[in-house]
C-alpha cells in the first residue's frame, strides 16, 4: 500500500517536471535561434563600421565586443539600431563623434535578433529580447 501511494505521488511529479524542462528548453531556442539569424543581420547592417568581431574601428565607430555603455543600460540597444545615435558618446572611456544612421527598415523581430547577438554574443549578458519587447523600447526612445 505504500509503494502504490509512493508511486501516485512520484510519477505525477516527475511528469511536471520533464514538461516544466520542456517549456524552459523552448525559450533557450527561440534565443538560439534569434541570436543566430541576428549574426546574418548583424554582418549584413552593421559590421562595415564595428567589424564582424564587434572591436569597432579606433576613434570613428565604438566596439560593441565589452561595451560599458550597453552594459550599463541594454534595453537601450532597440532605440539606437532603430534611431541610430549622432553626437559624442564615450564607450569604454574614449569618445567617438562620428554619427550612425538609424536601420529604421528593419523590423522589431530583426532588431530583437540583432540585439540578442550583440549583448550574448559580445557581451556576455544573458538577455532576451522579442518584437513586442523592442516595439514597447522604440515607445520610450528619445
Amino acid at each position: 500500500m505504500k509503494i502504490t501511494m509512493l508511486k501516485l505521488f512520484i510519477i505525477p511529479v516527475g511528469l511536471l517536471i520533464i514538461f516544466l524542462s520542456a517549456c524552459a528548453g523552448g525559450g533557450s531556442q527561440k534565443k538560439a535561434e534569434s541570436i543566430n539569424a541576428g549574426l546574418t543581420l548583424f554582418k549584413t547592417n552593421c559590421a562595415a563600421c564595428h567589424q564582424e568581431n564587434g572591436e569597432g574601428i579606433a576613434q570613428l565607430y565604438p566596439p560593441l565586443q565589452g561595451s560599458d555603455l550597453l552594459k550599463a543600460s541594454p534595453n537601450r540597444i532597440a532605440c539606437i539600431i532603430h534611431n541610430g545615435l549622432n553626437g559624442s558618446i564615450v564607450v569604454n572611456g574614449i569618445n567617438y563623434n562620428q554619427a550612425m544612421p538609424g536601420l529604421v527598415g528593419l523590423t522589431p523581430v530583426e532588431v530583437a535578433d540583432i540585439s540578442n547577438y550583440v549583448l550574448n554574443n559580445f557581451n556576455h549578458l544573458d538577455t532576451y529580447f522579442d518584437a513586442e519587447a523592442v516595439s514597447k523600447q522604440w515607445a520610450l526612445c528619445k
